[in-house]
């Protein structure tokens, strides 16, 4: 609802903030790890975290109370988020494994493994039925979790892929990668449709916005962009 924010921090906590005062609500120190990432479930109510404890821990945002604690990842987790109905979370890890975990029972539904690196970067799409993923093996790979197997592997970037998300209609992945560029990538075909270049430092987040027209960037150039994914510009 945009009235607080959730970080995860290198000093090992989770804090949540009142976006208008800018004060923090309340820190949680449950991880024994740095926070790598973060993100709200669909109706607000809870959040997750992933960390270099090698576990995923689900909040209560309301109250910052642990309401479930998920293991199973043999390396850092680098990448969380919920599925688009809230009763799943989908993780991306150092093993180089996917997994996506019942927020209730704690249980890994399903596994992938194809990557050859780390996996840096994960997005849901259909209920969870649709995983992206980007990786360490400058890949970008398209998962469909009924059939727990890979339908297509995007190739293009010449380094690591930071960051993946669908754009609102699912007809698309934008990824942002070490090598400076943002790609537009078809997810029937898997082919890239556009490339961003601006940036002059490696990217390390990329997000879609509503509208579906453009998305945002993150780079170690100091600078955030705004870009229309169907100009280019």
């Amino acid at each position: 609802n945009g009235r607080r924010i959730v970080s995860g921090s290198r000093d090992k906590t989770v804090r949540m903030w009142d976006s208008q005062s800018g004060e923090c609500q309340y820190t949680l120190k449950s991880h024994l790890g740095w926070v790598m990432s973060v993100a709200y479930s669909p109706d607000d109510m809870h959040f997750v975290s992933g960390s270099r404890d090698k576990s995923i821990r689900i909040w209560n945002a309301e109250t910052g109370k642990c309401k479930q604690v998920l293991t199973g990842h043999s390396g850092w987790v680098r990448s969380v988020v919920f599925s688009s109905e809230g009763k799943q979370v989908v993780s991306g890890s150092d093993d180089k494994t996917i997994r996506m975990w019942n927020i209730v029972t704690g249980e890994c539904i399903c596994k992938f493994a194809s990557h050859t690196g780390w996996i840096l970067s994960v997005g849901c799409y259909a209920e969870g039925k649709r995983i992206i993923s980007g990786s360490q093996d400058k890949t970008i790979r398209i998962w469909d979790s009924l059939a727990s197997e890979c339908q297509l592997t995007s190739t293009g970037h010449s380094r690591a892929v930071n960051s993946v998300c669908f754009t609102t209609n699912g007809k698309q992945i934008v990824s942002a990668s070490l090598d400076n560029k943002i790609g537009i990538w078809d997810t029937g075909t898997g082919k890239c449709q556009l490339i961003l270049a601006g940036h002059t430092g490696s990217i390390t987040s990329v997000s879609c916005c509503q509208d579906g027209k453009h998305a945002s960037s993150g780079s170690r150039d100091k600078t955030i962009r705004v870009w229309n994914i169907e100009t280019g510009e």
